[in-house]
């Protein structure tokens, strides 16, 4: 049985509350339940209604009010649970809703969040938010009961007339109800505690996005209290008005510093990497813009790999060929990523299939948050193309956060994308770096954050010829020295740079 975590954040909540939990206990029985009430220094002795009604809810009473993000964050050191559920203490079960969205996020890997539809007392759909709020959507609010391009953009944020027949993607669920994997919301931290009340949803689902899709599942519902609070007091108004400031001025920024017009650099380390080479560069070309460039460093090779790409170069210019140092794998990719002049850097492995969509999926996901580095899926093959797995996240059980990777690296450099700027805080490479894409992927952990990708982006071809491998280890006493020099190697170059 899944084990599920809870969390209502409870203001002044003792009227709401207690259905909320009721209800939540009574229905919801085919997973395994841990239940937090974190109570913003409430007045009306919330906290003591929930202690003596429910006491297997955990009550956190906080000596001061920390806001909805807040309150939630509050119970990020406690969690041990496959996935969180963000409830609201105006939400109301019917029937077991939330079994199915876990079910949900069991067979898709590739999902992050889940959401059912909110519905009013009525029995109405409530016209929740559904995608990234922008000035339009937000302002329209107060005005869409006069129709015309008020109500018009009102639909287009809360997605009125989409066809909700079954799971639809979102790109914003508001945070009355969203089941989320744990490790992915402790991962990004929780909340931005910035926003204290209005808007840390929007821009939790924003970072939420770099790991995984959003979806609404339309055959389940909830039923919501919804008071429309800011609607009805100036202060609440003010305090929305504020969010919106703060989440436009943080997202704006990074969006006019985004990639739609950066440049990409494709990094190749090869060596000997007949009858490979040519069918992976074949795979990159055609997403590469102009002003984009594949650099491949040659370090030394015998088959014909260094007379293949030059071939090749002379037909396409974008394809930059230049001396390995000869000193291995390690320090080829180091040669090749100085060389290297693009905004966003791809590493890439000589004998691998990208797919059509990998470049632009990527940047993508760099566009929808302010990672610095995005990981992605990729299908194992043999030599010759036949699966071995579908998927190397669940093969090799892909966690996410620096303490996870620290102890078992996750980080696959074929599968890596990253901002010039972690370059730059990552050249040059430790003299004893053992891995380059451990290195990399716990230095973006620290600084920027990573984003993932849970689909294959690529085949990864793993077969007698592989110059690097993912199934090698060394003996224990290796293996802890190696980690002891990675983690003091990166706090020496976080503290320098």
């Amino acid at each position: 049985m899944k084990k599920v975590s809870v969390s209502l954040v409870s203001y002044n909540s003792s009227k709401v509350i207690e259905t909320a939990l009721s209800t939540l206990f009574r229905e919801v029985q085919g997973v395994e339940l841990t239940v937090y009430v974190v109570d913003n220094a409430s007045s009306d002795n919330t906290a003591d209604l929930v202690r003596s009604k429910f006491p297997q809810v955990t009550v956190l009473s906080l000596a001061e009010n920390r806001g909805f993000g807040g309150g939630h964050n509050a119970v990020l050191p406690l969690l041990d649970s496959d996935y969180h559920l963000i409830l609201n203490p105006d939400v109301i079960f019917t029937y077991d809703a939330l079994t199915p969205l876990c079910d949900w996020l069991d067979t898709h890997p590739d999902t992050v969040l889940v959401t059912p539809l909110i519905l009013s007392a009525d029995g109405t759909v409530q016209e929740v938010p559904r995608r990234l709020p922008k000035r339009r959507y937000m302002y329209a609010r107060p005005l869409a009961r006069f129709g015309g391009v008020f109500r018009k953009w009102r639909n287009e944020y809360t997605m009125d007339g989409s066809r909700f027949d079954g799971p639809t993607d979102i790109s914003f669920c508001t945070g009355c109800f969203m089941v989320v994997r744990t490790d992915a919301l402790c991962a990004i931290g929780g909340f931005d505690e910035d926003f204290f009340l209005y808007c840390e949803d929007a821009d939790l689902s924003r970072r939420l996005s770099a790991y995984g899709r959003l979806v609404c599942l339309p055959e389940r519902s909830v039923t919501h209290g919804w008071e429309r609070g800011s609607s009805k007091s100036a202060h609440l108004r003010k305090l929305h008005l504020q969010a919106m400031e703060t989440y436009f001025a943080k997202w704006s920024n990074r969006e006019a510093s985004g990639l739609k017009k950066d440049s990409v650099s494709v990094v190749m380390a090869a060596y000997n990497g007949m009858p490979y080479i040519c069918e992976q560069i074949a795979s990159i070309l055609p997403q590469l813009r102009e002003g984009d460039e594949l650099v491949i460093s040659d370090d030394g090779s015998t088959d014909g790999t260094r007379e293949a790409v030059e071939a090749l170069a002379k037909e396409d210019p974008r394809i930059r060929l230049i001396d390995g140092p000869h000193e291995g794998v390690i320090r080829n990719f180091e040669e090749a990523l100085k060389a290297a002049r693009g905004d966003v850097l791809f590493l890439c492995d000589q004998d691998d299939i990208w797919y059509p969509d990998k470049v632009e999926s990527v940047l993508r996901k760099f566009r929808q948050t302010d990672a610095v580095l995005v990981l992605h899926d990729a299908r194992l093959t043999d030599g010759e193309l036949n699966e071995t797995a579908p998927s190397y996240f669940a093969a090799h059980g892909t966690k996410s956060g620096y303490a996870n990777n620290w102890l078992k690296n996750g980080f696959v450099g074929c599968h890596m994308a990253f901002r010039r700027e972690l370059l730059a805080l990552a050249l040059p490479f430790p003299a004893d770096l053992p891995m380059h894409d451990q290195w990399l992927g716990l230095l973006a952990e620290k600084r920027g954050g990573v984003g993932r990708i849970a689909r294959p982006l690529s085949d990864y071809r793993r077969h007698g010829g592989t110059v690097t491998s993912v199934e090698k280890h060394g003996s224990v006493a290796n293996m802890i020295k190696h980690r002891w020099n990675i983690a003091k190697a990166v706090n020496r170059r976080l503290k320098n740079k």
